[in-house]
């Protein structure tokens, strides 16, 4: 399994609406805050009404800005998070995939936004399957992506965005308490792969 906590961080850090980093054009007054504890990373978000979607979010870099890593092997995204604040109590994991065709380094949404909705149970520990995964909408239209490459890619992942999705709660601060993310699921190497497809053709 591969895991994003406090023992492992993936240079965790929290953005909001003003962030004018890598192509990104503000226009919000969000303001998030982080605190890493022993046990959990804790984001406190001031929901602000200047922007149409205002958010803050947690991002962790996952590997090389451009190779990143691989989690097409896994099949399972287990939360282990507590949500408090008025309203939705729901949340949008972003996993962003890097891909030449249609990504460069200076545009963070070029990348391919792979992303679910997760409605926030009571529970504090919870899973998804990985194939509740889809790729946003939004982007497909915005860099025209044809029907032939919409489909999920997890094999160049840079980053594991965890955002606030909540437009209608504006003037309210809500806090994230989060301990781990974890990508579980029989993994299977590309040279495993290739080798067991070998063997097969030979016989």
């Amino acid at each position: 399994s591969l895991e994003i906590s406090p023992q492992h961080p993936y240079d965790v850090v929290v953005l909001d609406d003003r962030d004018t980093t890598l192509g990104n054009h503000a226009d919000g007054n969000s303001v998030g805050s982080l605190t890493t504890t022993r046990d959990a990373f804790i984001m406190r978000c001031y929901i602000g009404a200047a922007s149409l979607y205002p958010y803050c979010k947690f991002r962790f870099r996952m590997g090389d800005a451009i190779k990143g890593i691989d989690l097409s092997g896994y099949d399972t995204i287990t939360f282990d998070l507590r949500y408090s604040g008025r309203g939705w109590h729901v949340l949008k994991l972003h996993i962003m995939n890097f891909e030449p065709d249609f990504s460069t380094l200076d545009d963070w949404n070029s990348q391919r936004f792979n992303e679910l909705l997760v409605d926030v149970p009571d529970k504090p520990v919870f899973s998804a399957p990985m194939t509740a995964l889809r790729t946003a909408d939004w982007w497909q239209f915005w860099r025209q992506i044809p029907l032939s490459k919409s489909y999920v890619r997890l094999d160049h992942v840079t980053a594991v965005e965890l955002s606030t999705d909540n437009y209608t709660d504006t003037g309210q601060t809500v806090t994230v308490e989060l301990r781990k993310i974890e990508f579980r699921g029989k993994w299977i190497s590309r040279t495993t792969l290739l080798s067991w497809l070998v063997t097969a053709w030979i016989a």
